[in-house]
């Protein structure tokens, strides 16, 4: 804002919503996030929403997708497969359906990316240990190694 010494006036909001449960081995896990601007075509570039990588549609490099509007569905299925010593060691994918928009106008469903990954991790004292491979559907694809957390990046 002009009025606490900004060069430009503009708003944004990032709403994410997300939850899990785990039922013995199996845990389902999914996540909504939509973020928009307001005053985006004026927008400094340091104020434009950064996604992308592993859970972000998978199959991008992380922090790729750079823009003032995006939206992301996620569902994510994996499950535990025992201990390696003492650590637990878990599978599975996810799907998801996004897209990182420059334009308002833009964002519909028939514009929409979608993507998944397969995994394998482990739960360490460094915090998750994930490797990965992600792919979307404009033929995208990563292989993924991170160490830390994932699921929520910002």
């Amino acid at each position: 804002r002009e009025d606490l010494g900004a060069d430009l006036n503009y708003e944004q909001i990032r709403l994410t919503i997300s939850g899990s449960t785990t039922f013995e081995r199996y845990t389902i896990f999914g996540r909504a996030i939509a973020e928009t601007s307001s005053n985006a075509d004026n927008l400094p570039l340091n104020a434009l929403f950064i996604n992308g990588g592993l859970f972000e549609l998978s199959g991008t490099v992380r922090n790729e997708l750079l823009s003032p509007y995006f939206g992301l569905l996620e569902a994510a299925f994996y499950r535990r497969l025992g201990d390696i010593t003492f650590l637990p060691i878990y599978t599975g994918f996810s799907l998801e359906a996004g897209n990182a928009w420059d334009n308002q106008d833009d964002i519909r469903t028939d514009n929409l990316r979608y993507a998944g990954s397969i995994f394998i991790g482990a739960d360490t004292f460094m915090g998750p240990l994930y490797f990965a491979f992600g792919a979307t559907d404009r033929g995208e694809r990563t292989i993924y190694l991170n160490i830390g957390k994932t699921f929520l990046n910002n």
